[in-house]
């Protein structure tokens, strides 16, 4: 089972993947690297938009 993440922004307009992830870490305490890699996450393909 999959526990939800405690705490999460909302999406802003216009607002890049890189910095809803970065402020989604924030919010949860952790740095963004690490939160990608425990979110299963490429860091670099968020860093550069990618899919």
């Amino acid at each position: 089972m999959t526990t939800p993440i405690p705490l999460a922004p909302d999406l802003q307009d216009r607002e890049t993947a890189f910095s809803f992830v970065s402020r989604l870490a924030a919010m949860n305490g952790v740095d963004t690297a690490g939160f990608c890699t425990d979110m299963g996450l490429s860091f670099s393909k968020v860093i550069d938009g990618k899919p």
